[in-house]
């Protein structure tokens, strides 16, 4: 049963909004840690064309390469702030991914 109800916050939440805020913020997260388009590709196995596509604005990133780009971003102390401080990691998608809790039952 928690299985299911983790599957529903997960289809609540606004992932179009989430992730067109993500595109606009992104060539200003990856500027601010000295972060290239390219080596983000080689650290995320995304396609390097597509990502540029994401970081000049002409194509919103995918769910899936959003998730991909945050972890990436998340496992880095300053990528985590600017995370946070922009909001683009939500309390809802953590609480269902078992982000910052210490028990993962």
């Amino acid at each position: 049963m928690a299985k299911y109800t983790e599957d529903i916050r997960i289809a609540k939440l606004d992932k179009e909004k989430l992730t067109e805020k993500f595109t606009m913020e992104l060539p200003g997260i990856l500027e601010k840690l000295d972060l290239s388009v390219d080596k983000l590709s080689r650290i995320s196995g995304l396609d390097t064309d597509k990502l540029l596509e994401v970081y000049n604005g002409s194509r919103v990133i995918m769910w899936n390469e959003f998730m991909s780009v945050l972890f990436i971003l998340w496992r880095n102390d300053q990528g985590r702030r600017l995370i946070d401080e922009k909001n683009l990691f939500p309390d809802e998608l953590k609480e269902v991914l078992s982000i910052n809790k210490n028990e993962h039952g």
